[in-house]
């Protein structure tokens, strides 16, 4: 009986391999292809950023400095309260060419008085006496035009520029006082101002040597032309 059973078993088990039941193939699996990756976009190579620099500014050419010219020093005598005025008035003609600057002293040729035992015309603004190379100047204080004015007007006199006789309703520097005090101050031997020492400016000299408180030729300015300018002059030619 259990050897029935066994053939039995094994029979079935061919059968059934033999025949085998309506089983639908499975088909074979289909393999995704594998993904490829998303292209990415091209993108050209940059170059690194360069700092932003401020472009340097033109290099502009020196220029250069003007030539200083020396302190010309005018001395007077003038009370002490009145030298603030006197000093305001210098400055108007005082410049670039030929700077002023004013030196107390006492008993100098220019000497600025107030007291006077003799009384002012009202209308005047000063009175001036000469004697050789020396002036007396009194101011009259107490008059009503302007004080301003009025040592201008006899600062111009000290620095010896014209003027007139009346007095002015203003007093300033000019191109004709510039050139004038150019000449005087500054000329260092071109009496005629053509820029050059020579036998002309010579013949200038020459003419006033002698007079005193001349327009031209006096180069140490004491108030006239003698050998001690001629001596100068001819260091100034030399030159």
């Amino acid at each position: 009986m259990k050897a029935f059973l066994t053939l039995f078993l094994l029979a079935g088990t061919a059968l059934a391999q033999s025949t085998g039941t309506d089983q639908t193939p499975t088909p074979p699996t289909q393999t995704a292809p594998a993904t490829q990756p998303a292209e990415q976009p091209k993108t050209e190579p940059t170059t690194p950023e360069q700092p932003k620099t401020t472009p340097a500014a033109p290099v502009t050419p020196s220029t250069p400095a003007e030539p200083e010219f020396p302190i010309v020093k005018v001395q007077v005598t003038v009370p002490e309260a009145l030298q603030g005025q006197f000093q305001e008035a210098l400055k108007v003609f005082s410049h670039e060419r030929v700077p002023f600057q004013a030196e107390f002293v006492q008993n100098a040729d220019q000497r600025f008085l107030t007291e006077t035992d003799i009384p002012f015309n009202p209308d005047a603004g000063s009175r001036t006496l000469i004697f050789g190379n020396r002036r007396w100047i009194w101011i009259n204080t107490s008059t009503t035009l302007s004080q301003s004015v009025i040592w201008r007007v006899e600062t111009a006199k000290v620095l010896k520029l014209s003027d007139g006789v009346l007095l002015p309703k203003e007093r300033t520097l000019t191109e004709s006082d510039k050139q004038t005090l150019k000449t005087l101050y500054a000329s260092k031997g071109d009496f005629n101002s053509d820029d050059r020492v020579d036998l002309l400016d010579l013949i200038i000299l020459a003419s006033n040597m002698g007079v005193e408180n001349p327009s031209k030729g006096d180069l140490n300015q004491d108030g006239q032309v003698n050998e001690q300018d001629y001596n100068l002059f001819r260091e100034l030619y030399q030159k």
